[in-house]
């Protein structure tokens, strides 16, 4: 499988999240220190929403966490 366009660059600033559908699951893509990032929404444990995690040295970690 490729790529799957699902919003542009422009349209998350520095800081922000936003959870995307993208080929049947749910992926949260973040622009963290510039750079954009994209993972599975559910955290291991729990299967609760990454959306509210923490970056903790280069890491999403589970609200929870």
């Amino acid at each position: 499988m490729g790529w799957i366009k699902v919003l542009a660059e422009a349209d998350l600033a520095e800081g922000q999240r936003q959870v995307v559908r993208g080929a049947g699951s749910k992926v949260l893509v973040l622009k963290h220190q510039s750079t954009i990032h994209a993972v599975n929404n559910a955290c291991p444990h729990l299967k609760l929403s990454m959306k509210k995690g923490k970056v903790v040295d280069g890491t999403i970690v589970c609200p929870l966490g």
